[in-house]
């Protein structure tokens, strides 16, 4: 039982940090997936959703962005919601029904992410922000994945239209 301490630790900072993910769908047939993470600590809360949307915006150069959402709170959150109706060039939010995480494409990053921080021991909370980052930027340069995740989700990402 030398290891409690430790363990409950690492329970208590993998609770601490959270992500914030967009895993965009591409335009064109030769252009790859993205994913766009941010990292924070606690809860997310609408004003982080907002940063986090100010960040997307401009890691996609300024084009609109279509949001499809679960149904996150902080998604539905009143602030949210108001910065959607100033920026309605910028966004457009879609949700998915309630309880439809096998919809959502990204829970597959979420899983994938999770799974390679399995056996992780962060010292810190920026430890473990360090260890999330580094596996969410690993599955950025896997877009065959990526794709997998859309297809995973009944999407197809061939269509032009």
């Amino acid at each position: 039982m030398a290891h409690a301490p430790v363990l409950r630790r690492v329970e208590r900072y993998r609770r601490e940090v959270t992500s914030i993910v967009a895993l965009t769908a591409p335009l064109c047939p030769d252009e790859r997936p993205r994913l766009v993470a941010r990292h924070i600590e606690g809860s997310v809360h609408g004003s982080d959703v907002i940063a986090f949307l100010r960040y997307l915006h401009q890691r996609l150069g300024g084009r609109p962005v279509w949001l499809v959402w679960d149904r996150l709170q902080a998604h539905r959150a009143a602030n949210v919601q108001r910065f959607l109706k100033r920026h309605s060039r910028d966004f457009r939010a879609y949700f998915l029904p309630a309880y439809s995480p096998q919809l959502n494409p990204e829970e597959q990053c979420n899983a994938s992410v999770k799974k390679a921080l399995l056996n992780a021991l962060p010292g810190s909370i920026d430890e473990l922000r360090r260890q999330a980052r580094r596996e969410f930027r690993r599955l950025q340069h896997r877009p065959a994945t990526l794709r997998a995740y859309f297809a995973h989700a009944g999407l197809s990402l061939n269509s032009t239209s």
